[in-house]
């Protein structure tokens, strides 16, 4: 079994930016390589693994959604800083939206 080289300086650098934006959980993909740090549970670091197809009921089905500000305008999308965030089809394609547009 190869041994696992962690990279502690990037795990501690994940580690304050879940604890400045308030996140409880936080993921870093790089290649073969992929760290997951939780605050309030356990802290894992798995190296060099094969993707999991992931059931259609992640998360916590039965919480309720968060209502929107009254005062947000219209076209605002009000939502914590959770997912994944593509501006664009893929890599090197044009953007989905410019700034200003």
């Amino acid at each position: 079994m190869p041994k696992l080289e962690i990279d502690e300086a990037l795990v501690r650098k994940l580690a304050v930016l879940l604890e400045e934006t308030g996140l409880t959980e936080l993921e870093f993909e790089a290649g073969q390589q992929r760290i997951r740090v939780t605050r309030g549970g356990s802290v894992g670091a798995v190296v060099n693994s094969t993707p999991v197809a992931l059931s259609a009921q992640a998360g916590n089905p039965s919480a309720p959604a968060a209502a929107a500000p009254e005062s947000a305008p219209q076209n605002a999308v009000v939502s914590p800083m959770v997912g994944t965030a593509y501006l664009a089809p893929e890599p090197g394609a044009a953007p989905f939206v410019a700034v200003g547009a």
